[in-house]
Order: C-alpha cells, then sequence, then structure tokens
C-alpha cells in the first residue's frame, strides 16, 4: 500500500516534458544534518517530473546534483523551500551528449 501512495505521488501530477528541451544538471544546496533528511530529500527529488538521475557530489555531502529534461529549476527549488526550509541554487547547466 504505501508503495503504491509513493508511486501515485510520484508519477500522478505534472506536465509533459517540452519537445525541445535539452538535458540539464542543477546543483543545489540542501541542509542535510542526518541520514533521514538525506532520503527525504532523494525521494522527493527524484519523484520530480522529467528527473533522470540524483546524486550527492563528490566532496559536500550538502550538495545534490539532479540531472533530467524539462525541469524548472525555479519551481524546483519553490517546492523544497516549503517542505525542507533552505534550498539554494548553485549551477544549471546544460549536458552535452556524449556520440
Amino acid at each position: 500500500m504505501f508503495l503504491f501512495k509513493v508511486m501515485a505521488k510520484c508519477f500522478g501530477g505534472s506536465s509533459a516534458v517540452q519537445p525541445g528541451s535539452r538535458k540539464q544538471k542543477i546543483v543545489l544546496k540542501v541542509e542535510m544534518e542526518d541520514i533521514k533528511k538525506r532520503s527525504k530529500v532523494l525521494k522527493n527529488i527524484v519523484c520530480c517530473h522529467g528527473v533522470y538521475s540524483v546524486a550527492l557530489e563528490r566532496n559536500e555531502n550538502n550538495k545534490v546534483a539532479v540531472v533530467g529534461e524539462g525541469i524548472d529549476p525555479v519551481s524546483l527549488i519553490q517546492k523544497f523551500r516549503n517542505e525542507m526550509g533552505d534550498v539554494q541554487l548553485i549551477s544549471v547547466t546544460i549536458v552535452q551528449e556524449k556520440n
């Protein structure tokens, strides 16, 4: 039952990915004091529409790298400020496809 609720929350909501949108990498700084908050942050980011992968930055435990297509960084930050508190946008870059 819990898995169904999580999947409904993750896949239930937003609009489709824009056809002309590019893959991008967004780096956010989120204060994650313990493992419980870290897992909550990662779970909430994965549930966002258009996200391909989420990872913690190598040297910094408070930085999260989100890779996806058609993600609006401003709406992502607003959503997490309501749920998690202080969230800062570090960078947004376009990911080049490797041939």
